[in-house]
Formats: C-alpha cells, sequence, structure tokens
C-alpha cells in the first residue's frame, strides 16, 4: 500500500525517490500514463517551444500575450526558480498547492507499476491541471532537446524554435547538427513552425518538409527593426486561412520597448507575436503593446536593487551563446565601476566557454559552488577554467557567501552579476531578498 503524501513538499520527495535514474529518454512509459489518464487534447491549441536559449523567454512571452487577449492560458516551464509551482502556470498564475496535488494522485493511481521521473510527473501534471481547467492554449516549454523529451508526448500544432547552440552535448551530440536533429523532434505532420532565426539549421528545414509544416522564419516572413528609443515596428507576412490561391497577407505593427532587457529579448518577443498571429484564434491588435508590457520573468538579466547598494543582476546563462548575451547586456550598461561575477555551474555544463566570452568584461570573479547530484565544488570549478580568469578570483563555499563577499568587497558605482545556472539564481535571490534587494 503507498503511503498517503498530504502535502506538496512531500509529494516532491516522493518524486524523487520512485524512479532509478534522474533523466531517462524512453518515452514508452510516459506514453502509458498518459494514456490511462486520458486527458488529450490538452487543449484546443498546443504550442511547443524548443531551441537552445530563449526558451523560457520566448513561452513567457506566448503565454503573456494570449493571456492579454483573453484566452486561457496554460503555461509548462522548467526548472523553476523558487518553488515547483512556478512550472505550471494558468492565466500566468501558479498553479495552486491543491491542483497540482490532484495532478499528482491521478498520475500516481494511473501509473501502476510503472516508474516515471521527476520532470516526467511534472509534465503530466501540467497537461491534467490545462485539461482540468479547460484551457484554450497550452504553451509547453522543452525541458531537454525535443524528440524525446517528455513535452513531445501530445500534439502539438505550433512549434516555436528558438536559437539553437552547442549544449548538453553529452546528451544531445557534440555538433549545431546534431542538436538541432534532436529540436526538430517536436515538429509535427502539418504543424506551423516558427523559427528565431533566419536560417535555420538544416535538420529544422529538413524536419518542415518532411512534415509538411509551414515555417516562417525571422528575417524572411518576419522582419523587425528596433528603433533608437526601445520601441521596434514588426511586420509579418502570413498565407491567408483560405490559401487556395496561395494569397498572403501582411500585418505591420509598431510596439513598445519590452520590459526584459536585452537585445535578444526582441528576438523572443518577435517570435511570440508570432505565434499569436499565426494561431487559429482572433487577435485584437491593439492588444499586442499592452501584452508585451506585463511580461515577466525572473532570472533573465534581473535587476535587484537596494539604496545606497551597488545594482545587481540575476542571469542563468549557462552556456556560450547565453554568455555572448550577457556580454552585449555588460557593454550596454552604463557603469562607472567594476563588473563582479558570482558565478557557480553544473558539472556537465562548460563554463571554461562561458569564462572565455565573458573574461575581459569581469574584473573579479567569485567563484561557488554548487550541491547535489550534478553540482560540482568551487574548487572543481577553478579547475576548468584558471587559465582563463587569471588570478582575479575568490574562492566561496556557497551562494550567499559570494554574494556577501562581493557585497563587501563592491562599491556604490560597481555592479555585480550573479550567474551560471538556476540553481545559482534561486539560491541568489533568496538570500539577497533577505538582505535587503528587491524587484
Amino acid at each position: 500500500m503507498r503511503k498517503q503524501l498530504d502535502t506538496l513538499d512531500a509529494w516532491l520527495s516522493h518524486l524523487e525517490s520512485i524512479h532509478p535514474l534522474s533523466m531517462d529518454f524512453k518515452l514508452e512509459r510516459i506514453r502509458a500514463v498518459l494514456k490511462t489518464l486520458a486527458i488529450e487534447p490538452i487543449a484546443p491549441h498546443v504550442i511547443i517551444v524548443a531551441g537552445t536559449n530563449g526558451k523560457g523567454s520566448t513561452a513567457t512571452t506566448t503565454a503573456t500575450l494570449f493571456t492579454e487577449q483573453g484566452y486561457k492560458t496554460g503555461l509548462f516551464t522548467s526548472p523553476h526558480i523558487n518553488r515547483f509551482n512556478e512550472r505550471i502556470r494558468l492565466n500566468l498564475k501558479e498553479a495552486d498547492d491543491a491542483l497540482i496535488m490532484e495532478a499528482f494522485n491521478a498520475i500516481e493511481t494511473a501509473r501502476g507499476e510503472i516508474t516515471l521521473t521527476y520532470f516526467e510527473f511534472a509534465t503530466l501534471a501540467a497537461f491534467y491541471c490545462f485539461k482540468k481547467e479547460n484551457v484554450d492554449v497550452a504553451i509547453l516549454e522543452v525541458g531537454l532537446g525535443g524528440r524525446l523529451d517528455s513535452t513531445n508526448i501530445t500534439r502539438a500544432d505550433m512549434a516555436l524554435i528558438t536559437p539553437i547552440d552547442l549544449d548538453h552535448t553529452h546528451i544531445l551530440g557534440d555538433t549545431i547538427e546534431k542538436i538541432a536533429f534532436e529540436k526538430a523532434g517536436v515538429i509535427k505532420e502539418g504543424a506551423i513552425v516558427i523559427t528565431s532565426e533566419i536560417n535555420p539549421p538544416e535538420p529544422i528545414i529538413t524536419q518542415c518538409d518532411k512534415m509538411g509544416a509551414t515555417r516562417y522564419s525571422q528575417g524572411d516572413a518576419i522582419v523587425y527593426k528596433i528603433l533608437e528609443d526601445g520601441r521596434f515596428t514588426y511586420s509579418l507576412t502570413r498565407n491567408l486561412a483560405n490559401n487556395q490561391a496561395n494569397s498572403k497577407e501582411t500585418i505591420e505593427l509598431t510596439l513598445p520597448k519590452l520590459n526584459l532587457l536585452g537585445r535578444h529579448q526582441y528576438q523572443n518577443a518577435v517570435t511570440a507575436i508570432s505565434a499569436l498571429l499565426l494561431s487559429p484564434f482572433p487577435v485584437d491588435l491593439e492588444k499586442i503593446g499592452s501584452g508585451l508590457s506585463h511580461v515577466s520573468l525572473k532570472g533573465r538579466f534581473q535587476p535587484l536593487k537596494k539604496e545606497g547598494s551597488p545594482d545587481l543582476y540575476l542571469d542563468v546563462t549557462h552556456n556560450r551563446q547565453g554568455a555572448r548575451v550577457l556580454k552585449d547586456l555588460i557593454k550596454s550598461y552604463p557603469s562607472k565601476g567594476r563588473v563582479l561575477a558570482v558565478f557557480g555551474m553544473l558539472i556537465d555544463k562548460d563554463p571554461f566557454a562561458v569564462t572565455h566570452e565573458l573574461n575581459s568584461h569581469i574584473d573579479h570573479w567569485y567563484l561557488t559552488g554548487i550541491d547535489g547530484e550534478r553540482g560540482q565544488t568551487e574548487a572543481a570549478l577553478l579547475e576548468r577554467i584558471a587559465t582563463e580568469i587569471d588570478h582575479r578570483y575568490t574562492l566561496t563555499h556557497d551562494v550567499p557567501s559570494a554574494c556577501e563577499k562581493a557585497l563587501k568587497d563592491a562599491s556604490k558605482d560597481d555592479i555585480i552579476i550573479v550567474f551560471g545556472s538556476f540553481h545559482i539564481v534561486s539560491a541568489g535571490i533568496n538570500w539577497l531578498n533577505d538582505y535587503g534587494y528587491h524587484d
């Protein structure tokens, strides 16, 4: 007889113990449980978001735009920063404990003797919540890869492909093409595909052709330009619904400056706007701008401030492409002082690639360890990047210690960037809030 679980924390501890592997890329198990749950389709319109960088921003912006239009949205993202409920959102609000536990109970009953990973349980819980709450559109952020990811067990009517770069190479492959092949696996027959890159890797194009999917790419059917004041122009040339004569129409908009910082966020926003305009739902163009003004997302060059203290930013950057974006953000920052970095990474990431991109823009590194199965000590991290950062570093055991040391060393004109993983941002934001830093 299975033990009674009456709190969400108890459930989450249980989920971590029932499958021998934290990652297990075999979809037969989760598909069998989904079939027993009998909750498909999970929504009238399903959008899946795959790529290396920008998935979370794109998914969240897409959900915000649909919500602003008055449609009921379900958003599934991962990982979380503060608490599990962040992963499952209904009209942008975190699902409550009771609904998530109801989903877990249903999944526990449906799985029988089948074991599921933590992420598979989370995915099915999101599907259950979306079905139970009768959402109009479900937006699913892929966890890892795409082809064999848990989010890919349900049909997606639309696939958003964000920029692709080297990451998780030990699982997805060591070339852009191999990684793109895995991402392309989310593209379903007859789907609409929106790519954030004008020239997506060949496997994306090949899969679109194979599945008869209609592809819209930025720089081609989708064009945008950032204006000097931060506003931007947007243009989409789309096929008309009754496409018997191959007829097209063009939509042109001028939209407000974005809430999220960085030029890369325009690329993400443009993909999200296109997802809205290419959906089967009626769209009020006047509400797109107000939707963009309501986008909020933790850990994406997220500013925290405290009166009389240095400016501080949190960022989940953990790969080469993300580091390039972070470098551009640092270069654009009008700082009179130094740039100090609180930095830690998981052991299966490439810290050398990240520090190589950023080192010339960081004055001092506060290296910190991460606990857990995929964590590494600050000493192990240093060993991997020592030749890159010279002697400009301080070793600290954990994120609070690193933040405390950086703040002690910093002047008011300096900026501090806390980055390297979701684990680092999560630990950082909790300690910094207690220290008096807030949005």
